[in-house]
């Protein structure tokens, strides 16, 4: 079974139904961009920005035509707009990595528990993989909220990535918390 094809399976019990193909051709999207950006970046990659997922390539961080962000906003990196934001971190070796591949909304991963779903093993490693050759034992990981730490993804993350330092950058409703940006992002800032 496809990926995609679990989490529908699982999703009937709650009534939800998923555009198989719409989500298909979100994920490939969101995947060519990410893919271009790691081409550009510095690297080894300083640190990496973990956040759940992106519900959709409209509102996708490495969506260039998309004008702005879910919650790393510019003018908290001293940048005027996200074109400007994504240089920076290109350029200081910054890599924002969603924990899930999938472009869908937070209540489905809440819903479900995705990690713990029989099956996911085998399309969540892979996609973790995708870290390694571009991380090194000094990169830091970053977290948006803690909370993303108690999901059953990741264990299997952090055995499959393997990292030493986390941070959390918290913060509330779609911003990220500024204090803690200028805290573990300070020096190249």
């Amino acid at each position: 079974m496809t990926a995609i094809e679990i989490i529908q399976a699982k999703l009937k019990g709650y009534r939800i139904q998923l555009m198989d193909k719409e989500v298909a051709t979100e994920q490939a999207l969101v995947e060519e961009a990410w893919e271009n950006a790691l081409k550009e970046l510095k690297k080894p990659v300083r640190f990496v920005v973990v956040g759940e997922a992106t519900t959709s390539f409209d509102s996708y961080i490495y969506n260039t035509a998309a004008p702005k962000t879910s919650f790393l906003y510019p003018t908290l990196f001293g940048c005027n707009d996200k074109k400007e934001l994504l240089r920076f971190f290109e350029a200081q070796g910054i890599l924002v990595f969603d924990l899930y591949p999938f472009p869908l909304p937070t209540f489905i991963y809440d819903l479900l528990k995705i990690g713990s779903l029989k099956g996911m093993e085998p399309h969540l490693v892979p996609h973790f993989s995708k870290l390694k050759g571009v991380i090194d034992e000094n990169t830091q990981f970053v977290v948006r909220y803690k909370k993303l730490t108690e999901r059953p993804e990741w264990a299997l993350f952090k055995k499959t990535v393997g990292f030493n330092t986390l941070h959390s950058i918290g913060g509330t409703n779609q911003s990220a918390n500024s204090a803690e940006i200028k805290k573990i992002f300070g020096p190249i800032l």
